[in-house]
């Protein structure tokens, strides 16, 4: 029988087309939808970030085959994934506070070690653990973060050349470090108080033990003038002046040591979200090799590409309406090896000597660096090799050195300075540079002072920058048996015409050099801590370092179950 291409027939065709289609595009997307499709994770990987979307979960739109009113082609029938449970709640809980949080220290964190501080916890999963305070009578979860260490005290990186992605388990063990900002302290509550669903909860308590600064005292108001002499006003008896009205009440003070407390739970079953705040207190983009918080952003040079290095080019400043300008021209790393009696130098920079990224970790409370380099001399001879696991947290920096010497610099050449500097920019012009020796200061300005030239060449424990542009304040702690053998100068340099490349911008602006002369330095491994700190003045006020140096100087006290120690530990001893 001849079929007649208009007849009836044509709608059957049509739709045995469609359905042959349909079939053979939904077959062949299953697939991709079950692997190459699935999201490798994100921020949920972090300690106290949100968490990503779960991963193995496709949305799907209407089939593009058929319209709203028409039923597709049933798909072929496959077994489907189990669906992920979804987290628990956030245990936010009205709590009645048993006593206020008065803690007041903002700068510094909680570096807490599990083997001391949370031992019963050793061996149970990293992403059961969570954190939480309670502010306006809420129980509610903070930031925070667990960082694992191998059992010789190494910090495991996940990300890097370098890195130690094989070697990280999920499972805390005795040298891992579990941190908080103290700026979330929270109100101690009741005794007994437990969180919802968690297996095991214990209490953080922390300690100011510094005495509180004395409130400023307001002065009287002036006095009004006396009248000059012949002045009419002198002759007519002057009406009594109405009493002066009282000074202001000074801010009350605590009277005692201030407290404040954290409320750690461990769970297991499926742990509830890791945190109320969506971002991260610090932020790392690896990309551009920089770091920054609310309170500063510091960038880094890439002298050789793609290797990171880490040597700053840039310090920029918290300011009312945003980041300041970048107030550093360069942080100066250099050795001067004197050879041949001193007939020649051999010279070493921060750009010749590749000081380089390896490994990072990205957290929510603080970003972790690996830092390796190491020096080789004339004739192939090793030199000194350097480590450092840099820390960066919202208001502060902690860059620990560990110096290696292979060989006593006396064996290499006549005399060995190690130099070390900050050397601001053009942009710090008005700041004022304060040091624990030269109390009174020097304005930043590109000219060295009669003032300046006669200032106190001795060894500090802090110096500071402060002006419109922000502050910095930075102390540096060496290993005494370093000091011990080491001839120390400290020198600060304010003149636009001083060259001592490389550089960006020629001349010397605010610049803090220490020069170690190390002729007789054993062979061994010498440790230091330079710390900077980002306390947000504009305008400096003898005494405001106090709060800083208080930091290590006056540490915080922890206190969980029956464990107490600082809360940072010590610096090189």
């Amino acid at each position: 029988m001849k079929i007649d291409p208009t007849s009836s027939a044509r709608p059957f065709l049509a739709w045995t087309l469609i359905a042959l289609l349909s079939s053979a595009r939904i077959a062949g997307a299953e697939p991709a939808a079950a692997g190459a499709g699935q999201p490798a994770g994100g921020l949920g990987a972090v300690e106290g970030a949100a968490p990503s979307a779960t991963p193995g979960i496709t949305t799907t739109g209407t089939n593009p085959g058929t319209s709203g009113s028409e039923a597709a082609p049933e798909a072929p029938k496959h077994k489907k994934k189990a669906k992920a449970p979804a987290p628990p709640p956030l245990p936010v809980l009205d709590v009645a506070p048993a006593e206020p949080a008065t803690l007041t220290r903002t700068l510094e964190p909680l570096v807490l070690r599990a083997g001391v501080a949370l031992p019963g916890w050793l061996g149970s999963e990293i992403g059961s653990i969570r954190a939480y305070a309670l502010v306006n009578g809420k129980l509610q979860p903070v930031p925070f973060q667990v960082d694992e260490r191998a059992a010789d005290g190494r910090y495991l990186y996940p990300d890097g050349i370098r890195n130690d992605a094989v070697e990280i388990d999920g499972k805390l063990t005795a040298e891992d470090e579990l941190v908080l900002l103290a700026s979330d302290a929270g109100a101690r509550p009741p005794d007994g108080t437990l969180v919802p669903g968690a297996a095991d909860t214990q209490l953080v308590a922390i300690e100011d033990p510094a005495p509180p600064r004395p409130p400023a005292i307001t002065p009287p108001p002036p006095a009004p003038p006396a009248p000059a002499p012949g002045d009419a006003a002198s002759t007519t008896p002057a009406a009594p002046a109405p009493p002066a009205p009282p000074p202001p009440p000074p801010p009350s003070q605590p009277t005692g040591p201030t407290h404040g407390w954290f409320v750690l739970a461990r769970y297991d079953g499926a742990p509830p979200d890791r945190s109320l705040v969506t971002q991260p207190r610090m932020v790392h983009e690896w990309d551009k090799n920089y770091v920054y918080s609310s309170s500063y952003g510091i960038g880094f040079y890439d002298f050789v590409p793609p290797a990171h290095s880490a040597v700053p080019r840039e310090i920029r400043l918290r300011q009312a309406d945003g980041a300041g300008p970048n107030i550093l021209d360069r942080f100066k790393w250099r050795v001067e090896i004197s050879v041949l009696w001193g007939l020649y130098t051999v010279r070493f920079d921060e750009q010749n000597v590749r000081v380089q990224v390896l490994a990072y970790k990205i957290g929510p409370v603080r970003t972790l660096r690996y830092v390796a380099c190491r020096v080789v001399l004339p004739f192939g001879i090793d030199g000194p090799s350097l480590t450092i696991d840099a820390a960066f947290y919202p208001t502060m920096a902690q860059i620990p050195l560990e110096l290696t010497v292979p060989h006593s610099p006396g064996f290499i050449g006549t005399h060995s300075d190690l130099i070390l500097g900050v050397d601001l920019s053009p942009n710090a012009q008005g700041m004022l540079f304060y040091d624990s020796e030269n109390p009174d200061g020097f304005l930043v300005d590109g000219w060295m002072s009669e003032t300046e030239k006669a200032q106190r060449k001795r060894p500090d424990q802090w110096r500071l920058w402060a002006g419109k542009q922000g502050s910095l304040v930075e102390r540096t702690f060496w290993d005494p048996a370093y000091l011990k053998t080491v001839g120390l100068e400290v020198e600060y340099v304010d003149d636009a015409a001083d060259q001592r490349p490389p550089e960006e911008k020629p001349g010397q602006h605010g610049a803090y050099f220490e020069r170690y002369r190390v002729d007789d330095l054993a062979p061994g491994t010498y440790r230091a801590l330079m710390e900077w700190y980002f306390p947000g003045w504009y305008e400096y006020t003898p005494g405001d370092e106090s709060a800083v140096l208080a930091v290590r100087d006056q540490p915080l006290r922890v206190r969980v179950g029956d464990w107490e120690g600082p809360a940072l530990p010590p610096p090189p001893r």
